[in-house]
């Protein structure tokens, strides 16, 4: 069988932070924890060393 979609995104990780904006209002975030480059598109299981398993839901301040 397949595994279900997962919709989560790599920016509302509490490992992602800011780093810029770029072209047409894309934002870049660094994963501290696997030191990959994300954008506000990333969804988790595709970033190679995590696949979802080390996401930790952001918390509001």
């Amino acid at each position: 069988m397949f595994d279900a979609y997962d919709d989560r995104r790599c920016i509302d990780c509490a490992n992602a932070k800011y780093k810029e904006t770029f072209r047409e209002g894309h934002r870049m975030y660094v994963c501290g924890k696997h030191r990959a480059a994300v954008t506000d598109m990333t969804l988790v299981q595709s970033v190679i060393g995590c696949k979802g398993k080390d996401y930790e839901q952001r918390q509001a301040r």
